[in-house]
């Protein structure tokens, strides 16, 4: 029998900048200082996290809040071992 390679996975998770769009530089430079390490990237996906708060009513100020939180991650795959 062959042996299969052995791999090792690592992930990074990047928010959205505060205007809610994607942090573009960011994941530049970490795909490319990932690169350099021998990493590679498989996959990348976007979270989006709800968030509700509720607050208190008086007639008709207050009430609940809802907003959208997102973040980019990115999975990176290298080879720690080659098949034999």
């Amino acid at each position: 029998y062959k042996k299969n390679p052995l791999y090792e996975y690592d992930y990074i998770v990047v928010p959205n900048k505060a205007d809610g769009s994607t942090n573009a530089e960011k994941i530049r430079s970490i795909i490319i200082n990932h690169a350099i390490q021998g990493w590679r990237l498989i996959t990348m996906y976007s979270n989006e996290l709800g968030k509700s708060s509720m607050g208190i009513s008086v007639g008709n100020i207050g009430g609940a809040t809802n907003c959208t939180m997102c973040e980019d991650i990115m999975i990176f795959e290298r080879c720690i071992k080659g098949g034999e």
